[in-house]
């Protein structure tokens, strides 16, 4: 899996995603697949939850295939310092392999700053994927 956010309002976005994560929860799950990128995740008394998806166009580059993993456990905390290392210019590519137990995270491409490579510890994640798909079904009445 390979995603790259050129735009810097986008990647300013991106970074803002998981500053405000990273008091919400100690862990979150990203789940790539063909038509993009899902997020989800739980506080710690299990009550809010958190639920996005962004969708394969709203990246500049976003590559999946066959093997890649399918579940990525990450802190939250971790990534947000890495996002927040970007300056105005500059582009973020998050890319996983198969097999890997890190995502890596490079943030580059303005010639007035730094070059970043951070290597992200992936975490085991024990949580089921809570499907909002179904408006129906509802186990609350509200009033």
């Amino acid at each position: 899996m390979k995603l790259e956010i050129r735009c810097p309002i986008k990647a300013a976005r991106f970074g803002v995603v998981f500053a405000q994560l990273k008091s919400f929860s100690d862990q979150i799950i990203l789940r790539p697949d063909h038509d993009g990128l899902s997020m989800q995740c739980m506080d710690s008394s299990q009550v809010c939850l958190f639920d996005a998806r962004l969708a394969a166009g709203w990246f500049d580059t976003y590559e999946f295939s066959e093997g890649d993993p399918s579940s990525l456990g990450v802190v939250p905390r971790v990534l947000a310092v890495a996002l927040g290392t970007r300056k105005d210019n500059q582009h973020v590519t998050v890319a996983a392999s198969p097999g890997e137990d890190r995502i890596q995270v490079t943030i580059d491409g303005d010639d007035a700053h730094l070059d970043k490579l951070f290597s992200v510890q992936l975490i085991d994640v024990e949580a089921e994927v809570l499907d909002l798909g179904s408006q129906e079904d509802s186990q609350v009445d509200m009033t």
